[in-house]
């Protein structure tokens, strides 16, 4: 399996004509599917399943692939071994990470996020919810569809700047070799 690490611009600004991180995102996706493929970026037919997860439609053999972006970065994971599903996060102040543990994960792991010392809450939650995040992705549901049952994945996670915790999880009993690749910002 191969992963993307994509830098995003900052964003855009009000008033601003600059493609948005999400539209950032949807390019390198194809620019990067355009290499496995070998089919012109622009005659990709990327279509979605019920639960939104996205697939390339029109083609034998087509890769299969997860994206996700998060403020400055885009995770793409491509593979033709099984489902994948990826997701990305750069910590945020501004996030309540108690209340969104609670409700996602219960009052117990709630209880243990806020006994940790304030300087490894953030990087807890990150971790915690990058895996779910990208456990649901891999068999094409949302974070709020009921969790799936995780023995048969396989999920890596890993830092991806000081701020910012990814996971790529693919549905497979098989081991997958994980291939990184970057481009420069």
């Amino acid at each position: 399996m191969d992963l993307w690490l994509v830098p995003l611009g900052t964003g855009t600004t009000a008033g601003d004509q600059s493609p948005s991180p999400r539209d950032l995102a949807g390019f390198a996706l194809r620019r990067i599917l355009s290499l496995y493929t070998g089919l012109d970026s622009d005659s990709l037919c990327i279509e979605r399943r019920a639960g939104g997860k996205p697939y390339l439609a029109e083609q034998r053999k087509a890769p299969l692939f997860n994206l996700s972006h998060t403020r400055g970065w885009s995770l793409i994971a491509i593979t033709d071994v099984a489902e994948v599903g990826v997701d990305v996060e750069r910590a945020r102040a501004s996030v309540d990470i108690a209340a969104i543990t609670a409700r996602m994960f219960g009052g117990e792991a709630a209880e243990a996020l806020c006994q940790l010392p304030d300087a490894d809450r953030m990087p807890s939650f990150l971790q915690s919810w990058t895996r779910f995040e990208a456990c649901q992705k891999a068999i094409g549901q949302g974070v709020f569809a009921a969790p799936v049952e995780t023995v048969a994945m396989q999920v890596s996670t890993f830092r991806v700047a000081d701020d910012t915790i990814a996971s790529v999880a693919v549905f497979s009993e098989r081991p997958v070799h994980l291939r990184y690749f970057a481009e420069d910002r």
